[in-house]
């Protein structure tokens, strides 16, 4: 195995967890969404940290999936 297909091994393998991951943060914040009381600070805030989290592991999986864009130098 090539250095390079260790790399691209390396980057499949992160965006299975980053996604695996990405799938908790959605249910979890799904379960916020339905526990606290609309309106509520603390709900606001843990809601707001957890849609974050779920959408930089999108990113991240999405950047993990495509190593060959041009962004890795």
């Amino acid at each position: 195995m090539t250095e390079v297909e260790l790399v691209a091994d390396l980057f499949r393998q992160m965006a299975f967890s980053a996604a695996i991951l990405g799938g908790f943060a959605m249910t979890f914040l799904s379960v916020l969404l339905s526990a606290f009381p609309k309106g509520h600070p603390l709900a606001l805030w843990c809601i707001g940290a957890k849609a974050l989290a779920a959408v930089l592991l999108i990113v991240a999986t999405l950047g993990a999936k495509h190593p060959a864009n041009g962004l890795i130098v």
